[in-house]
């Protein structure tokens, strides 16, 4: 996302992207929020609904 910010010129987006590298790097092992898309203007810890065709790639095939 950072970079696609950067390459459209969105820089609303590669500032709001900077935080939350680092918070990734100091969070990820611990909680992720299910379907967040990573998007600066979506909040870091709001659940978000998976659409059905990546459920279904990533459906543990057991």
């Amino acid at each position: 996302m950072l970079v696609l910010g950067w390459q459209t010129g969105d820089y609303r987006e590669v500032a709001g992207q900077l935080p939350r590298i680092f918070a990734a790097l100091l969070f990820s092992k611990i909680w992720v929020p299910i379907g967040n898309t990573g998007r600066s203007r979506v909040s870091a810890f709001k659940p978000m609904p998976v659409p059905e065709e990546p459920q279904t790639l990533l459906a543990d095939d057991k």
